[in-house]
């Protein structure tokens, strides 16, 4: 059987992975009754286990922790006499969410990308077992006593980077609307109250539009300027949007004019962190229309995203609510 561990609880953490040493050969010496100096019979040992990755859709989270922790296969068992193998070790299997990227820590090398269920990765070979001692008998040398040991497994340092798997990404600046926006969308249940970062983490939510199609949206913490060098709670997240397909930008439009700063600055932050998500194509909202500072708000989106027309939506009225799950369902 595999030994097996859960991963849970984190967006990244670095761990050490050793795959099992192989056991070693024996020495050994076939006997009988009429034969007691029968010719050399030492088994090769086992291989060591290996450690595997393996992407499990139950799995939401990575452990804290376990950040820094060593896994380490068994070893392999040693040969038996009669030229009997030794048993191989079972593989160590680490579950971890789907949506994990799996990098070399030491190269920056990408392992995988565990993006499907059941998806599996050899990530540290266990070692080869030795030699037993028939395989040093020569005609001259027809009583061997030498052996192999066997082979250390393979030990590196491997980065587990959980991505969401999102279609959608709902960002914007601190308190602008993203929340509730995603409750009414998905009945997804956020946190949401009158002062920022209610979002501390990304929350997803499904929403389902006609023909049975599934959509899901990621709502991403508030981001403030220069969140994709550290700053402010949207600076762990910002990864995130390495998986989705289109974003909408949340605007404020109790804030009046400033809120068109506020969305361009927040937008920037997404860009500056993940630069590919400047292909990505954007639904500009401008969130809470239903405030008396809505008409400035929108003329002032207008006037800063130039081409893009911006969606006036109020979870108050229901304003705009169909006309954005449409453009959703359009993506």
């Amino acid at each position: 059987m595999c030994g097996l561990f859960i991963l849970t609880m984190s967006d990244e953490l670095a761990i050490t992975i050793r795959g099992g040493t192989g056991g070693d050969g024996t020495v050994s010496f076939h006997s009988e009754p009429r034969n007691v100096r029968g010719g050399p019979d030492g088994g090769d040992g086992g291989r060591g286990g290996d450690v595997c990755l393996r992407a499990n859709v139950n799995l939401n989270e990575l452990p804290t922790s376990w950040t820094g922790r060593l896994f380490a296969a068994e070893h392999g068992f040693p040969g038996r006499s009669g030229r009997k193998h030794g048993a191989d070790a079972p593989s160590l299997t680490l579950e971890v969410p789907v949506g994990t990227f799996v990098w070399d820590a030491g190269t920056d090398e990408l392992l995988a990308d565990m993006d499907e269920h059941g998806k599996t990765l050899l990530a540290a070979h266990g070692g080869r077992g030795g030699k037993g001692n028939p395989h040093f008998a020569r005609p001259t040398h027809d009583t061997p006593r030498e052996f192999e040991h066997g082979q250390p497994g393979q030990e590196r340092v491997i980065r587990l980077e959980r991505v969401i798997p999102a279609d959608v990404a709902l960002v914007g600046p601190p308190n602008a609307g993203r929340s509730s926006i995603l409750r009414a969308l998905t009945g997804a249940r956020p946190e949401v109250a009158d002062y920022p970062f209610t979002t501390r983490r990304p929350v997803p939510g499904v929403m389902t539009l006609e023909g049975y199609k599934r959509l899901t949206l990621l709502e991403l913490p508030g981001l403030l300027p220069g969140a994709s060098s550290g700053a402010g709670l949207g600076a762990g997240f910002l990864r995130h949007l390495q998986r989705v397909r289109a974003l909408v930008l949340v605007a404020d439009a109790s804030m009046g004019e400033a809120a068109a700063a506020a969305a361009q600055a927040a937008l920037a932050e997404a860009h500056g962190f993940f630069p590919t998500a400047a292909a990505l194509p954007f639904i500009l909202v401008a969130a809470k229309a239903d405030a008396p500072e809505a008409p400035e708000a929108l003329a002032a989106l207008e006037r800063a995203f130039r081409g893009v027309k911006p969606l006036a939506v109020s979870v108050e009225t229901g304003e705009g609510l169909e006309e954005l799950a449409e453009r959703l369902g359009s993506i």
